[in-house]
């Protein structure tokens, strides 16, 4: 919850990779009460207070995702729809002329997001693509697995877009990025 908070108002994009790892954590835990007590809220070892509000925060998602059937895969509806909006974002960054560093980091990237597009031809969100491949690479390194050069470029690329992208959402959602 805290990291959550965190990183909801510094950078967007590191928000998503870790609520998709919180979902997976409250899949581990087969959203057993006790098992996320023990396994996640005690984990933080801090003031009462603050453990109820985090022993709260991991029970209401493991609720959440119960309601909207994630048992198995896929992401929160709140997620998704923030998702949304930064793909807007994104789409606004990439058609305003006073963003060309942001448009020269993307097509960087396009070629990777081409081929993502063909593999999952069903997600049009391109901030998706990226977020789910930076994730899905995060869980190939945890498994040990084989990671291609060119998978690595890919996913910097996709790093450094997603980097600037952020500080640029954080900016607007502050007031000080103006969109027209």
């Amino acid at each position: 919850m805290l990291i959550a908070k965190e990183k909801r108002k510094t950078n967007i994009s590191e928000y998503f990779l870790y609520m998709y790892q919180v979902e997976d954590l409250l899949r581990a835990c087969q959203f057993k009460p006790e098992l996320i007590e023990n396994q996640l809220v005690l984990q933080y070892n801090s003031k009462s207070i603050t453990t109820t509000e985090i022993r709260d925060w991991y029970f209401g998602l493991s609720n959440l995702m119960e309601e909207e059937k994630l048992q198995n895969s896929g992401h929160l509806n709140f997620l998704k729809n923030l998702l949304h909006e930064v793909y807007d974002f994104h789409c606004y960054l990439l058609q305003n002329k006073d963003y060309s560093d942001y448009q020269r980091t993307y097509k960087k990237c396009q070629l990777a997001l081409s081929q993502l597009k063909q593999k999952y031809p069903e997600t049009n969100n391109e901030i998706q693509l990226m977020i789910d491949a930076i994730y899905g690479v995060f869980v190939l390194k945890l498994k040990k697995e084989t990671i291609s050069d060119g998978t690595i470029d890919s996913i910097s690329n996709f790093a450094g877009l997603l980097s600037t992208l952020s500080v640029n959402f954080s900016n607007y959602e502050k007031g000080a990025l103006k969109i027209e």
